[in-house]
């Protein structure tokens, strides 16, 4: 009797699930153990938490609370807020590891429907692996938006790769979440599906859209889809974060011939079977290198302008000169650089390095051929590999701390000093700055019980004893770019003042790792000037100002 066709299997490297279970629990608890411990990034760390606290508060977003993305990434971390307690910081870190680890996986698992790659046991957690460290790289351990975005975009394309009509189903709808984390995904999401092959049915175009409907329905009913529609247009430079960007680094031109001319060599046959296995060697190798390299210096955001380059190439030479491969490579390749791309669309972090994982392994699995080494040799390569890669993951992790000195100079731990931050360390000039703001919180609360805060502490809100009186967070000018957002907060400012502390800071906590510098005027912080220039001051602490 015929086999009956069965569904692919979540996990289907091999009949056994230790792999993915060694990877999915070791490697982010391990992270966690080692490195979540580490520095406080006073203007991001927090900031996703701090709109999760408002949600829980009952309030909506965009209407009640100013927020220039979709909200489903602060609705995502909600549980750790509301049951962190002061352990919320240390604990929302992991379930970020976590996030980090699934992505990599499932992108492996989407190589693997896709390409129909067999991958033996150390290949795939070496791969994953690679992934892993080259995605996370030096980056805060936070909650971000954008991690959560390439966090729905992966386990949605893992599922909609497979055969089970459920699985493409549930798989298309938490793809349509990637967007609803961050705008940026919008512009990959519908391409997936028709690269996909599912462009024409109606059921799973149904999935995809159904998240957004119901967002922008409940906002709709709620009364906030007006200024939903304002904050969600704040930043509109296409051109240049999508494009300019890139054609300004050179080393996007130079992976890009490196791409194309490696790809040709691995993969066209040509009769000098030196060549062949040469470009397959070093097309392999070069991203690894890359990777190794990045982590190790701290120039990965760089670097993976190259690797977008070698993809973008790569994929020329499939479309133009590869006439007889696969569709399968080359919707896998664009999706990995479409993920990529979108990653970037951002003002302060403009370069694909968050995605690095989804450019690295298409070149890897192309790269695949007559193997290079005999079997043993071939795992004493790639062992030697690893070490390598997770010897810099772990410098770049100690070193290259956002907005902190390296690790061995965070000896000020954070317990009882910043809500929700046990167990987390920092330096001396920022634990002193931290300290100070207790001391100025209770000078405020003296004559008037609320206060605010100008203008970055946006993680003080997450789990504050009080609710923010303000509409935002981190009043700020990448927050408040449009003139008319700048208009609503500059009137809600001036409204809320005879009930208002404004505690301003004296000295910039963007940089606390090297010492105490002022405040610049600028117009980033021009709420804070507009405050000191106006408002009353009637008090001061040693890194604060109180003004009313």
């Amino acid at each position: 009797m015929a086999e009956q066709k069965q569904n692919k299997p979540w996990f289907n490297y091999h009949s056994s699930l230790a792999p993915a279970l060694v990877f999915l629990v070791c490697v982010p608890l391990l992270c966690h153990l080692l490195f979540s411990q580490f520095g406080l990034s006073l203007s991001d760390d927090g900031f996703t938490l701090a709109y999760s606290r408002r949600i829980l508060e009952g309030q909506v977003p965009h209407r009640d609370f100013i927020i220039i993305r979709p909200a489903f990434s602060p609705l995502l971390h909600t549980p750790l807020v509301l049951f962190g307690g002061a352990y919320t910081f240390w604990l929302s870190r992991f379930f970020v590891w976590v996030e980090l680890a699934s992505i990599a996986w499932a992108w492996l698992i989407f190589a693997q429907n896709c390409l129909g790659t067999d991958l033996k046991t150390y290949e795939t957690l070496y791969f994953a692996l690679l992934f892993f460290v080259s995605s996370t790289h030096s980056f805060p351990i936070m909650a971000w938006h954008t991690l959560d975005g390439l966090f729905c975009l992966a386990i949605g394309l893992a599922l909609c790769s497979q055969s089970s009509p459920q699985r493409k189903f549930g798989g298309y709808f938490i793809l349509g979440l990637a967007p609803l984390c961050k705008q940026s995904f919008v512009f990959l999401v519908p391409l997936a599906l028709f690269l996909l092959g599912d462009g024409r049915k109606k059921l799973l175009w149904l999935a995809l859209l159904l998240p957004s409907s119901l967002y922008f329905g409940l906002l709709a009913w709620l009364g906030a889809f007006p200024a939903a529609m304002l904050q969600l247009g704040t930043h509109t430079n296409l051109r240049y974060a999508g494009f300019q960007r890139y054609l300004e680094q050179p080393l996007t031109s130079l992976g890009f011939i490196s791409g194309y001319f490696l790809l040709r060599l691995a993969q066209k046959n040509p009769k000098d079977a030196f060549g062949q296995r040469f470009g397959q060697f070093t097309l392999f190798l070069l991203p690894n290198l890359t990777v190794i390299a990045g982590l190790a210096s701290g120039y990965l955001p760089i670097a993976a302008f190259g690797l977008f380059g070698m993809v973008s190439g790569a994929l020329f030479f499939l479309l133009l000169e590869q006439r007889q491969t696969s569709k399968a490579q080359l919707r896998f390749a664009l999706l990995g650089l479409l993920a990529a791309w979108s990653a970037s669309l951002s003002v302060g972090y403009n370069t694909p390095v968050l995605s690095t994982g989804s450019l690295v392994i298409p070149l890897l699995l192309f790269a695949r051929g007559k193997p290079f080494l005999p079997p043993t040799w071939n795992q004493v390569y790639l062992s030697g590999l690893t070490l390598l890669a997770l010897g810099s993951f772990g410098q770049a992790r100690v070193t290259y701390l956002s907005r902190e000195p390296p690790a061995a100079q965070l000896t000020y731990r954070l317990d009882g000093v910043f809500p929700g931050a046990n167990l987390i360390k920092t330096n001396a000039y920022k634990y002193a700055f931290l300290t100070d703001l207790q001391a100025a919180i209770a000078l405020a609360q003296r004559e008037r019980a609320t206060f605010a805060i100008l203008p970055n502490l946006p993680g003080y809100w997450a789990k504050a004893p009080t609710q923010n009186p303000l509409s935002l967070d981190w009043p700020q000018q990448t927050e408040l770019f449009s003139p008319a957002l700048q208009q609503r907060f500059l009137a809600e400012l001036k409204a809320k003042r005879p009930q208002l502390t404004f505690i301003v800071e004296k000295v910039d906590s963007e940089t606390l790792a090297t010492g105490f510098q002022p405040v610049p005027r600028t117009d980033f912080y021009q709420f804070a000037w507009y405050v000191r220039d106006h408002f009353t001051k009637v008090g001061e602490t040693a890194f604060f100002e109180l003004y009313r």
